[in-house]
């Protein structure tokens, strides 16, 4: 995902187009890696906010 979302950001860059959503997103993805949660993708990123709001999210 972070390959693609760096594509994404690339080419918004290239036709100067603003894309705050997808660098926001580039961001948590690096947290995950720094994490050694790089290839957790979409999963990682509910990780990811479990753990800024100390709660966990789970199935009823």
């Amino acid at each position: 995902h972070t390959k693609d979302l760096l594509n994404v950001r690339d080419t918004a860059l290239e036709i100067d187009a603003p894309i705050p959503l997808t660098t926001q997103v580039l961001e948590f993805m690096k947290a995950l890696k720094a994490d050694g949660k790089k290839e957790d993708d979409h999963g990682g990123l509910i990780q990811y906010w479990e753990k800024l709001a100390h709660v966990e999210v789970r199935k009823k």
